[in-house]
């Protein structure tokens, strides 16, 4: 279904209260996926792979890929924004509903996206008062009028419409369209101005704006008229402050704004009152989030503001002064130190600020230091977050844009051949590594050399070259102990646990595992001990110490609970199974191996080849010893939790009643009549309503009634849920 209608009448409010209405027929959830701030066609599969909390670390979501990840669950979409990505979001959702018959969309939109099977309902602005409306209850019936009302009293309380005011908001309300975003920022000036020049404060400003652009309809010119009156309301800070806010995108914190906005025009002691301000007329939404205060500007306010931005002249100074923010966040992600938890949780939340700041350094030609320097700050980031194809495609660009021996360069190649490592791409990343290598000793930075040779460490693990992956390890702990590089020695230290286990000597990787992990924890630093309690617990294992292996593999799931590290959950879970199973409990290995499964298929990711060989072993050897039959249940159980019940069941608990993503069973034939039986194989034929109404000589009514009845006493809410419940009977003869 699409909901179509001009800016400002309400679009993205309807669509969200209708999602509310019908989630429980999504039981594996109701995703919205906000288009606004997506400028390019390409990224609109990416944006609905993102809003599902799915990864990207190998390769990116295709639209087949995404397609075979849909197919079978049961999913509300919410596509907001879709008129300037018309054709990109028509193929996607088209080639989505064809091979997803359990999904459902609801689009926005100012037209139809023209897909097969669309629904188009036009939000028609709130109705108007008729001209003979000649009491307050006649007015009163009109949705526009009420709406007045309501937001009235609220901007005045004790407003009541009475036959003293009524001629004056029923004029107001008719020059408005009854487009509701137009009345609710005319409403929220009733204290300050009164009715009368609130009318004529409307009035005026349509007058002289409405005859602009003729291409408008005239509810948009309305509405544009409208927004550029409460802009000429405002004092000259709060106008300054609305369009230095448009450069945030997806909202921002008051420290954000103090940060971005503030100078001498604007002293960031006064943006407390300006933002209130701001939010008390309209202009601004405020909303907590994860026990956080956020401000949002509606986009159609934020274009605004960046047009009055972009005409001051000031556009590049603030989204240069936006880009160093999101540095600064960057910078204390990492530092690795106490802050990292939170640093990460907030990174998330300014995901979409992220973006526009990269892209800001992207265009901007003094801007690509800055944007190589968040890259490479927010490298624990992205082995957390994922979004490795977009990072080394931003990279790459940096990378024309530095073509020079210069430090810059350098780090580039050096975060990008780690992430090709981590794709398991071998050799792009020791290309890479050994380039930035060679800048490093160029120039003779010690920082550079270590991290390249950390780079073709790993690189050479990849490829399951064990002694050369130490080697490299081995060399950059010397030169990091000579010149005081910490975290850059204990990088290498886990590599060197990890080579020493690839390469089978146990001994040797738990002694350096535990040397790792006493310097993680005087170093005070939280993201590589994750990967350091995977790796030696993994040894320990090996080494017959299983009941050591799972407290430190469990203190290596609360890690990367706690720092959001999506893959490398699905590693513990899998050194936990293999605990399990040397624990004699293969049932609840064979679960844990679906539970991983569950994250890898969600985080688009390839194994390396020792990985590979491993994580095909330990469910041979399971199956081996179960049985088909009980492993593929257990497994399934596994592969239908959700994220956050991997690791409650990873951490010792069982599977959680109802936190699983299983769908409820179908019911039996006995709960259908025999008319509804007749109906039932009529749809699974794929008869209409009316084919059905005609071949069984009832009305098409009845025939509405029926399918309704069916669909509740099945459980389902779709003709092809029927149709697959049909086609599964084999004790119900044809009729």
């Amino acid at each position: 279904m699409t909901l179509t209608g001009p800016g400002g009448v309400g679009k993205t409010r309807l669509a969200l209260r209708a999602a509310r209405e019908v989630a429980r027929q999504a039981p594996d959830g109701v995703f919205f996926v906000a288009l606004s701030e997506v400028r390019d066609p390409m990224l609109v599969t990416q944006s609905v792979v993102a809003a599902l909390g799915l990864q990207d670390r190998s390769v990116a979501w295709s639209l087949p890929m995404l397609t075979e990840f849909l197919a079978g669950k049961r999913i509300l979409l919410v596509l907001d924004n879709c008129e300037h990505l018309l054709d990109a979001t028509a193929v996607m959702a088209g080639t989505l509903l064809r091979e997803c018959p359990d999904l459902r969309v609801v689009a926005t939109s100012r037209q139809a996206l023209g897909v097969a099977g669309e629904v188009v309902e036009h939000v028609s602005p709130l109705s108007q008062p008729d001209a003979a409306d000649a009491s307050t209850a006649d007015a009163m019936r009109s949705d526009a009028v009420s709406l007045f009302v309501e937001r009235a009293t609220a901007a005045r309380p004790g407003f009541v419409l009475d036959a003293r005011n009524l001629p004056a908001v029923l004029e107001l309300c008719r020059r408005l369209d009854g487009v509701p975003l137009a009345i609710e920022l005319a409403a929220v000036r009733l204290d300050s101005l009164g009715l009368d020049a609130l009318v004529e404060g409307v009035r005026g400003r349509l007058d002289l704006l409405g005859s602009g652009d003729r291409s408008q309809e005239p509810r948009q010119r309305t509405l544009d008229a409208t927004i550029d009156w409460s802009y000429q309301l405002l004092s000259e800070p709060e106008r300054l402050l609305w369009a230095r806010v448009s450069v945030f995108a997806g909202g921002f914190e008051l420290d954000a704004a103090r940060e971005v906005c503030a100078d001498d025009l604007l002293p960031a002691e006064s943006l407390p009152l300006l933002l209130a301000a701001l939010v008390e007329k309209s202009i601004v939404k405020r909303a907590e989030q994860s026990g956080r205060e956020r401000f949002r500007v509606l986009e159609i306010l934020r274009q605004f503001g960046r047009e009055r931005l972009r005409e001051a002249g000031d556009e590049r100074t603030l989204r240069l002064r936006h880009a160093e923010w999101v540095s600064g966040i960057a910078s204390t992600v990492a530092a690795d130190d106490g802050r990292l938890v939170d640093s990460m949780a907030r990174l998330r939340a300014e995901t979409s600020n992220l973006w526009v700041a990269l892209d800001f350094c992207l265009e901007d030609e003094r801007g690509v230091e800055l944007g190589i320097t968040i890259c490479r700050d927010l490298y624990n980031f992205w082995l957390a977050e994922g979004h490795f194809s977009k990072v080394v495609g931003i990279l790459a660009a940096f990378l024309d844009r530095v073509p020079e021996t210069r430090r810059a360069r350098a780090e580039a190649l050096w975060v990008s051949a780690m992430i090709y490592a981590t794709m398991a791409d071998h050799a792009q990343a020791d290309r890479l590594a050994t380039e930035a290598l060679a800048i490093g000793r160029a120039i003779g930075a010690a920082d550079i050399v270590a991290s390249a040779l950390t780079g073709r460490a790993s690189a050479f693990w990849v490829e399951g070259r064990w002694d050369e992956a130490i080697a490299e390890a081995l060399e950059v702990m010397n030169l990091s102990r000579s010149m005081g590089l910490r975290f850059h020695e204990l990088t290498a230290m886990n590599i060197e646990t990890l080579g020493y286990l690839g390469k089978g000597d146990i001994a040797a990787s738990i002694a350096a595992g535990y040397r790792a992990l006493a310097s993680s924890r005087e170093l005070g630093e939280l993201f590589l001990r994750g990967y350091i309690l995977q790796f030696l617990a993994a040894a320990t294992l090996r080494n017959g110490q299983p009941d050591e292996a799972e407290r430190l593999a469990r203190e290596g799931v609360e890690i990367r609970r706690d720092l959001g590290h999506v893959y490398g959950l699905g590693s513990l879970a899998e050194v936990l199974a293999n605990i399990e199973a040397t624990k004699g409990n293969d049932q609840r290995a064979a679960t844990l191996l679906g539970g991983a499964d569950a994250i890898w298929q969600s985080i688009s990711y390839r194994h390396t080849v020792p990985n590979q060989r491993e994580h095909d072993r330990v469910r041979s050897e399971t199956r081996g010893r179960l049985g088909h039959a009980r492993y593929d249940t257990a497994y399934a159980a596994g592969l239908a939790m959700d994220r956050s019940t991997v690791i409650e069941y990873a951490l010792g608990g069982p599977i959680p009643a109802g936190r699983t993503k299983a769908k409820p069973a179908m019911r039996s034939s006995a709960a259908l009549s025999t008319r509804e039986m007749e109906v039932a194989r009529l749809v699974a034929d794929g008869a209409s309503n009316a084919q059905t109404a005609a071949q069984l000589f009832i009305g098409e009514r009845t025939v509405e009634s029926h399918v309704a009845s069916i669909f509740n006493k099945l459980g389902v809410d779709s003709r092809v849920q029927v149709a697959r419940w049909v086609a599964s009977l084999d004790d119900h003869p044809r009729i």
